[in-house]
């Protein structure tokens, strides 16, 4: 349980410093969010420009 957690995190500062996206957008990205988003493969801008236009809708 605490290495899946460790790398399910490991990944959102992966994705993040590649992205250079704020240090707010970051907190907002729950393990859950991550859980999901691997879940369907979304990887790279598609999936980054769905998950904005759902936030926006929320």
């Amino acid at each position: 349980m605490q290495k899946e957690k460790e790398r399910i995190l490991k990944q959102a500062d992966d994705y993040n410093s590649r992205t250079r996206v704020s240090e707010r957008r970051k907190e907002r990205v729950t393990e859950r969010e991550w859980g999901e988003r691997r879940e369907r493969g979304e990887r790279g801008e598609r999936g980054r420009v769905r998950l904005r236009e759902k936030e926006r809708t929320n």
